[in-house]
């Protein structure tokens, strides 16, 4: 995959910097910050300040303000630095949003009591997954440490919006980190939290949010020359496939649950480097936690921070880089994870939730994939925005997919995974991906297509047939595969041996 040009960085849509912070944060505060961050009363407080955060490297403002602090310290005057993550005023299209999915609240429930709660149950548990939570304002404001205080940065990209091995591999280790110590709180907490209600179930402008987002991915199939031959049939093909991914997202009892991140592109993971070299991540924003799928978070890291020819590479290796960091984890806390879930079920639960992730994927990037000046333009005229965002993103998703080449490159290959599963629910690319990795010995081919067949003499049976290019010569793959009821394909029959 080809990203055009220099000028393409990640932008999430500006939101309206929130008002003042008078009066929010008061000197009995700042108190209770050093008391808590510094863990001792012995200093002297001087003065505080608030300022608006602004991140230079991707020009825009966060939804939040940075603290500073003097304070005398053993005879010494120290300077503080905190991150407040305020709520959007309240008159804004993003407070609505952000209210309808009780984000604020998530948050504040992870960080304010979850856990706490870990750590009380896991007194050996390391929280440098998470930033230290610090305050909870009641004016709807949440006090952390500063993170680049510690030098943790957004990830050191020249295209920030994917990751590379090296800094993916680093995130899923930390995401290991995370799903270790909720897992072996399920296993040893004498009671659990009440969070089974944090499934991804939303409110109405989330609903509307989610509607004209969908408008926006019908538009670009109907105006895509490749797909209006058949664009009756994917209509109704993608109607059947909403209906089946509502029953996806609910809590499963067929799987493990757990309490999850749900919200995991780049914009949301930290790195701290030894130079060039990302050596650690914390992972911020959690005010989508969900109790899902540990395997939720693992594809969404993936499909939010890489492109399609990354995964061909790397999808499988990613997978078990992941499940061994996680039992390495847990054997730290003397759980197994073996017992609670093998790799088999975790590579079925992976099939499961798959078709919810490459929706939630093409869902992102309609939105944060054109550039930065785009969409502050956009954001500047509030009708258009506002209708943008819950009524029908269809205009300006066919704007961007013709005017902008980063934007069409990167959508184009999401509506490739969507009209596979749509027409190829059986099996997915990741499948093919572990077929032709074995197949081949090698992860470097160009893959054109695949489909299944029905065997002509039996029903259950069926053909799966691979095109691919290797070594200059574009040949077919054939296997004679049973879909198990677990979702898993059985290789009855290779027919290229």
């Amino acid at each position: 995959m080809e990203i055009l040009g220099s000028s393409f960085i990640y932008f999430q849509q500006p939101l309206r910097l929130c008002s003042t912070m008078n009066n929010i944060v008061t000197e009995e505060d700042c108190v209770q910050l050093l008391k808590r961050y510094i863990k001792n009363d012995n200093f002297e407080l001087i003065n505080f300040k608030t300022k608006p955060y602004f991140s230079k490297g991707t020009e825009f403002f966060e939804i939040g303000f940075v603290l500073e602090i003097n304070a005398k310290v053993q005879k010494n005057i120290k300077k503080f630095r905190f991150f407040i993550k305020k709520c959007p005023d309240r008159d804004t299209p993003e407070y609505e949003l952000l209210k309808s999915s009780e984000s604020f609240s998530k948050e504040t429930f992870f960080f304010a009591r979850h856990l706490p709660n870990i750590l009380s149950v896991l007194p050996e548990c390391r929280p440098d997954f998470a930033p230290q939570f610090l305050l909870e304002k009641s004016e709807g404001a949440l006090i952390f440490e500063d993170l680049s205080v510690k030098y943790y940065v957004r990830a050191k990209r020249t295209y920030p919006i994917f990751l590379d091995r090296v800094h993916l591999s680093v995130a899923l280790k930390t995401l290991a980190q995370f799903h270790a110590s909720s897992i072996a709180y399920e296993e040893k907490a004498p009671s659990k939290d009440e969070y089974i209600g944090f499934a991804k179930n939303q409110g109405d402008a989330y609903s509307r949010w989610f509607e004209a987002s969908i408008k926006g991915i019908k538009a670009l199939f109907r105006n895509n020359p490749h797909y209006q031959n058949e664009i009756d049939i994917l209509n109704s093909k993608f109607e059947t496939y909403l209906q089946s991914i509502k029953n996806i997202m609910k809590p499963q009892s067929k799987f493990y649950n757990i309490l999850c991140h749900g919200n995991l592109h780049t914009k949301n993971i930290l790195f701290k480097y030894d130079g060039n070299t990302p050596v650690h991540c914390v992972l911020v924003g959690f005010q989508s936690v969900m109790y899902f799928l540990p395997a939720y978070d693992v594809l969404s890291m993936i499909f939010l921070t890489t492109h399609q020819l990354f995964r061909q590479h790397y999808f499988t290796y990613l997978l078990r880089f992941y499940y061994d960091r996680l039992t390495e984890e847990l054997d730290k806390f003397g759980v197994s994870v073996e017992k609670i879930f093998n790799f088999e079920q975790f590579l079925q639960s992976v099939d499961f939730v798959l078709p919810l992730v490459k929706l939630e994927a093409a869902l992102y990037f309609l939105e944060n994939a054109g550039s930065n000046e785009y969409y502050y333009k956009l954001k500047q005229k509030s009708d258009d925005y506002r209708q943008y965002l819950f009524e029908d993103k269809s205009k300006i998703s066919l704007d961007l997919y013709k005017n902008e080449p980063n934007f069409r490159i990167i959508m184009a290959e999401l509506l490739e995974e969507l009209y596979e599963i749509l027409f190829c629910p059986e099996v997915s690319k990741e499948k093919c991906y572990g077929l032709l990795e074995k197949e081949l010995n090698t992860t470097i081919y160009d893959f054109h297509s695949f489909k299944v067949e029905k065997d002509k003499d039996q029903n259950d049976i069926f053909n799966l047939v691979l095109n691919v290019q290797s070594d200059e010569q574009t040949r077919e793959y054939v296997y004679k595969i049973r879909l198990k009821t677990t979702g898993e394909i059985e290789i009855l029959h290779n027919c290229n041996e």
